[in-house]
């Protein structure tokens, strides 16, 4: 509930005291909907996600026991600043036992320490690390877009994102690499879900991802447990029919954008363990993504590149 009370304080010094009271009065209406579908099980799920039972009846691709014969697949990983743990990070990577799998970490000027260096020196000894840097940048979103399109134009049939600072952990990656080898659409990792969790990550930020969760799928219609974490999977075709240049977040709310465009697509959550740091709280980031929240159904009308394929009307 704490992330409800900052959205309630946010919206009274955004709107005014009157059309706060207003605000809350359809959240509550709007939140006891949400709480009926889930009791009534009113929402007919296998219209956007496929259930597992019929995924057993389409092709899969195997993929060996020593990892050969799997479709190739991409890591894109924005890193800045992050030499204490980039080795650490790409050693893990490498160690996975996978053929067709690598890493393209993407960086820009905001990295000022030996990040690049210790990137650089992978790249002379295999081939399964791939450096981008993008001069061009405005954030760490725009070097995940602009990985996604280096992973496509590489001929990658998956593309995986991933922290590069050691939130997200290279031993996990092995469920997504399987759901999307299923034939999974988006493959989302989740704090929230059984199995899933968060450690060395302060209160308030555990508060503001749940409160942040619920908050999106009541007004986005959405169903997921983790509507923000930024361990994700996905086919080649998605990312091919969404226009990645007219994403409205440049911060944390992409994650929230990314699954809400994503909601008709073949999805599942698996668990994943986020490893968290002490951070600052910024108001005004809170005040943003609220900003873009009520604003991505109007946006998702024009995200598609063919309106008709596999997303449905936005």
């Amino acid at each position: 509930m704490f992330g409800v009370y900052i959205f309630y304080f946010v919206c009274a010094e955004i709107y005014g005291t009157i059309t706060f009271w207003k605000i809350q009065f359809v959240f509550h209406v709007r939140m006891l909907c949400f709480i009926c579908d889930y009791i009534g099980n009113m929402v007919d799920y296998r219209s956007i996600c496929k259930t597992k039972e019929n995924i057993k009846n389409e092709k899969v691709e195997k993929i060996n026991e020593d990892g050969s014969g799997m479709k190739k697949t991409i890591i894109v990983m924005p890193v800045a600043n992050e030499e204490t743990t980039m080795g650490r990070i790409i050693e893990g990577i490498l160690a996975l036992p996978y053929d067709n799998l690598y890493l393209y970490p993407v960086m820009d000027n905001y990295s000022t320490d030996g990040t690049r260096e210790i990137i650089e020196e992978y790249e002379k000894k295999t081939d399964k690390v791939k450096l981008i840097f993008y001069k061009e940048s405005y954030g760490v979103i725009s070097c995940y877009l602009e990985g996604f399109r280096h992973a496509l134009k590489d001929g990658a049939e998956h593309v995986i994102e991933m922290d590069g600072g050691g939130s997200h952990l290279p031993e996990e990656l092995p469920q997504f690499i399987e759901k999307l080898n299923e034939g999974y659409d988006c493959v989302w990792g989740s704090r929230f879900v059984e199995g899933g969790g968060i450690s060395h990550h302060p209160f308030y930020r555990r508060m503001l991802s749940s409160g942040g969760t619920i908050l999106a799928n009541v007004v986005l219609g959405t169903r997921l447990k983790d509507m923000t974490s930024g361990f994700e999977g996905f086919q080649r075709y998605v990312l091919e029919d969404l226009r990645l240049d007219r994403f409205l977040s440049t911060g944390h709310m992409y994650q929230t954008e990314m699954r809400y465009y994503c909601r008709n697509y073949r999805t599942i959550e698996v668990p994943i363990h986020y490893v968290g740091s002490e951070s600052s709280f910024r108001f005004k980031v809170v005040v943003e993504a609220l900003r873009i929240l009520f604003q991505l159904k109007k946006a998702g009308k024009s995200i598609y590149r063919d309106s008709g394929k596999r997303n449905g009307n936005a």
